[in-house]
């Protein structure tokens, strides 16, 4: 069904590389929607699956529609839509929200058993994981019993048992004073000389889930593109138009309401968005990534011009100029770090964490937001594009259209896995042309799936937006 898509007729006489960013976006399409079929994603729930699988899907789905007029891409977009919010659950306080656990922190907690004849402990009593790669491995609470089956000097031999299920889970040698590691990678440190058949109990909880203000921004600027389209087009209003109205209300309703909790009025019309207050954080109740809040943002300048609202509008205005107040302008370039303390609420991360330049895949959502402000209006203006392109250009570009490279990070020419992610910084050719001709060279042959629509849909307009 997919890829009959990829054959149907352009309104345009498309280029060869037209033809081919459309095969090759189809193409990575079908495999992945199939995928997910098959593994049964759209169940889950997961934000962090939707945001970056399925989030970036549904933004290229909608770019492939503006550059062929196909409706089929909006008909397969609806559809993958649809199963994303039936997949919605309350959250405690009762919006509809969908979670991950992929970024937060597993507890941990140890007690000595009652039949212990010695005064020997393991430290910490009580801990927080902050380690992703070990949280991550935790898929469910379990219960763990390390046994002291004997010793020899300082040395004992400690048998790790799943309380549960009554199997052996590891056999250690543990070494007084000394940290030692239990599965999953749980650290650990012996304290006192125990006795042959000394116990403990160790509870592992798993992270809790919650969702996440850049997650729902990813997914839901896409589906508040489609209902502009669907409003502005009595076509598809007719097609689509009840499933853009069930679309909007539940965004209004429950999807961007939520973070009305974690909002932060800073002052001189400025604000973010904070963590929640929860220690499953390793730093709760911080100030949000510039690339966080933003995101969200996004959303909400859309929503203003769906429904005219100015309390979108405000809001919007507000995280724009934290942001804009952030920005460095060095010669004619604008310079900004991943995050920056906002309030007193930051003070303790702020100590600890160097200021580091944002990174070219993360600073696309920062981008997007910028031009969704300035096309609305908001904040800024077309010489601030002006002087992002220039960041783009002349700090991060390595000066070669034949062998063209882009840095890693807004100010550096350092490649890294991150610059293959062009989208957004490709939409400001409308104010550098060069920009298309650099990203034309560098998004067909290594771009993420959304460049290569975003590029597509440029191509098929003659450039620019």
């Amino acid at each position: 069904m997919l890829l009959s898509l990829l054959f149907l007729a352009f309104p345009f006489s498309p280029t060869g590389l037209e033809k081919s960013l459309l095969d090759q976006v189809g193409h990575r399409l079908r495999a992945d929607l199939e995928r997910f079929d098959r593994a049964g994603y759209w169940g889950r729930g997961d934000s962090a699956i939707y945001a970056w699988t399925c989030g970036q899907h549904l933004a290229s789905m909608i770019e492939l529609y503006k550059a062929t007029k196909n409706r089929e891409w909006l008909d397969l977009f609806a559809s993958v839509v649809d199963k994303m919010f039936d997949a919605l659950t309350p959250d405690e306080e009762g919006f509809l929200s969908w979670r991950t656990r992929f970024y937060t922190g597993a507890f941990v907690a140890v007690k000595p058993l009652p039949r212990n004849k010695s005064r020997a402990r393991l430290e910490p009593e009580k801990q927080w994981i902050y380690d992703l790669r070990v949280a991550r491995s935790i898929e469910r609470d379990r219960t763990l019993v390390l046994a002291f089956e004997g010793g020899r000097g300082n040395e004992w031999t400690v048998k790790v048992e799943d309380k549960t299920s009554g199997k052996r889970v590891a056999l250690l040698t543990v070494r007084e004073g000394k940290r030692f590691l239990i599965p999953p990678g749980v650290p650990l440190t012996l304290r006192g000389r125990p006795s042959p058949g000394d116990g403990f109990s160790i509870l592992i909880r798993r992270p809790k889930e919650f969702a996440y203000a850049v997650h729902d921004g990813v997914i839901l600027a896409p589906v508040c593109r489609c209902v502009l389209l669907v409003r502005k087009d009595p076509k598809l209003a007719s097609a689509h138009g009840r499933r853009a109205g069930r679309y909007l209300r539940v965004m209004e309703e429950h999807l961007v309401s939520k973070w009305d909790r974690y909002w932060r009025d800073l002052g001189k019309r400025r604000g973010v968005l904070v963590f929640p207050n929860d220690p499953s954080f390793r730093y709760p109740g911080i100030t949000l990534p510039h690339n966080q809040y933003l995101a969200l943002g996004r959303v909400l300048v859309l929503l203003w011009r769906i429904t005219g609202k100015e309390g979108y509008r405000r809001r919007a205005e507000k995280m724009g100029r934290f942001f804009k107040s952030c920005l460095r302008k060095v010669d004619d370039c604008y310079l900004w770090h991943y995050w920056d303390p906002a309030g007193p609420w930051d003070e303790e991360l702020a100590k600890v964490d160097r200021p580091r330049p944002e990174d070219t895949g993360h600073a696309t959502l920062d981008i997007g937001f910028v031009l969704e402000a300035e096309e609305a209006g908001i904040v800024f203006t077309r010489e601030d594009l002006r002087l992002f392109a220039n960041t783009f250009v002349k700090t991060m570009w390595n000066g070669s259209l034949k062998e063209p490279r882009v840095g890693g990070w807004v100010g550096s020419k350092r490649p890294s896995r991150q610059s293959a992610n062009l989208q957004e910084w490709v939409r400001l050719c409308k104010v550098e042309p060069l920009i298309l001709e650099i990203c034309k060279r560098i998004i067909p042959r290594s771009g993420s799936l959304l460049a290569k629509a975003q590029l597509l849909a440029l191509l098929a307009r003659g450039g620019g937006n």
